[in-house]
């Protein structure tokens, strides 16, 4: 293949911040970098706190294009601080703009994308951007609609009003398992050939197998046990960390088994009912929680778990399962959206919603 042909990727993100989002950016960059079948150039876009994180991975074709440095807010944080009235009314304005098709012109971003020559500009996160360019959109899931309890009634109205708009502008719209896909489509009204399943691939891959003393470091950091279940996942409601908790205490009380856990992953405001419910069960010798950790001492801790737990209430496509194939680790797992397919029967499942069956599949 030999296209002459400059593809811009959205990595609007600081490092650390988002999660899996992250890492699908740093694999991508992974990816291409050791392309040498043709001319294409891929620029990512990046704010200046993005770059440190990024860099390892951008060699060969690809390059970081620097946007300047980050704004000091956020839209969300601009909109939180605003009185109820004005938020309720902001948001009311925004669903209007984007459903009206008549996008700011010319919007400054796009400005920037004719300025480089692209030809094509993938969104890897949701928060994308209106363009004229042909581009690639990546929604990841629909929570907002499967469980609004989740959100406020703003936040409901902006995330559809926005992740629609951004669907019908995208060339292809790109969904992490057929589940999604399907769910996309019925949701949005998308014709089936324009969203096409692209699966996550291993969060780990790009990072190099842990030597003996790096993994040995990591025990003794984070403290962790001869053998635990782990579950990394930011500590978000549908999550279901509570579920596993929960779990832990049934395996003490009724199956007389003391199973560490190991929660991994960035706290949220969410994590205090978290915290409060292993106060209460009395689990503070066996849920241990770890918070953010790099994807280097994330491989470590892999090394080193007897089991991965996935007790999401949803999930579009789960970057922990395919890490556990590749880091060989057995994997416990819901019955819900994408998860059964993507274990293809290699995982044990459970209702997600029943405690009792989580544990039942831990201790077999």
């Amino acid at each position: 293949m030999n296209i002459d042909a400059t593809v811009a990727i959205d990595a609007r993100l600081v490092g650390g911040t988002a999660g899996g989002v992250e890492h699908l950016v740093a694999g991508l960059a992974s990816g291409l970098s050791r392309l040498r079948d043709g001319n294409e150039r891929y620029l990512f876009l990046t704010h200046r706190a993005s770059q440190s994180w990024l860099s390892p991975y951008v060699k060969g074709g690809c390059e970081i294009v620097d946007l300047g440095p980050n704004p000091g807010f956020t839209a969300k944080a601009l909109i939180a601080s605003l009185s109820p009235t004005l938020n309720r009314t902001w948001w009311r304005s925004l669903e209007r703009i984007l459903q009206s098709g008549r996008p700011p012109s010319p919007p400054p971003y796009d400005r920037t994308l004719e300025k480089l020559g692209a030809h094509l500009i993938h969104f890897t996160r949701q928060d994308a951007f209106l363009t004229r360019i042909p581009s690639i959109y990546h929604p990841h899931d629909l929570l907002h609609l499967h469980y609004p309890r989740f959100f406020s009634d703003e936040e409901i109205q902006a995330r559809d009003a926005s992740y629609r708009r951004y669907c019908h502008q995208a060339s292809m719209v790109a969904a992490a398992s057929s589940w999604t896909r399907n769910d996309v489509v019925a949701c949005f009204g998308l014709p089936e050939s324009q969203v096409q399943v692209v699966p996550l691939a291993p969060t780990l891959e790009i990072v190099r197998e842990p030597k003996a003393a790096e993994i040995e470091q990591a025990r003794r950091r984070f403290k962790l046990p001869a053998r635990y279940v782990m579950y990394p996942a930011q500590m978000w409601p549908h999550k279901n960390h509570l579920g596993l908790v929960e779990a832990c205490a049934l395996l003490r009380d009724k199956h007389h088994m003391l199973v560490p856990m190991v929660l991994v992953g960035r706290r949220t405001e969410y994590s205090a009912t978290i915290d409060r419910r292993i106060r209460e069960l009395d689990l503070g010798g066996l849920v241990m929680l770890t918070g953010y950790v790099s994807a280097g001492q994330l491989r470590c801790l892999y090394s080193t778990a007897t089991c991965l737990a996935i007790p999401s209430m949803f999930e579009a496509g789960s970057f922990p399962m395919w890490d556990a194939v590749l880091t060989g680790v057995p994997v416990a797992a819901s019955t819900v959206t994408s998860l059964p397919r993507q274990a293809g029967g290699a995982a044990v499942l459970f209702d997600p919603t029943s405690p009792e069956e989580i544990a039942e599949a831990l201790a077999s």
